[in-house]
């Protein structure tokens, strides 16, 4: 079984999803190169390519992402 690490974290192990491991990813290095403060929803959607809805989806903030 192939498992996904984000930060040195298995994704199976915090019980996220493939996706939720990708956003996490990108957030993380948007938020080392910009500053957390900088970042917006909309960035991190728009480098996976995904819709700020799907983002919503998974995670209900940017600071859920940034705690996950």
């Amino acid at each position: 079984m192939k498992t996904n690490i984000v930060f040195g974290v298995s994704c199976r192990a915090v019980g996220g999803s493939q996706l939720q491991a990708r956003i996490i990813d990108a957030a993380g290095e948007l938020f080392v190169r910009n500053g957390l403060i900088r970042v917006r929803t909309e960035d991190i959607a728009g480098r996976l390519g995904i819709s700020k809805a799907t983002l919503y989806k998974e995670f209900s903030s940017k600071k859920e992402i940034l705690r996950a």
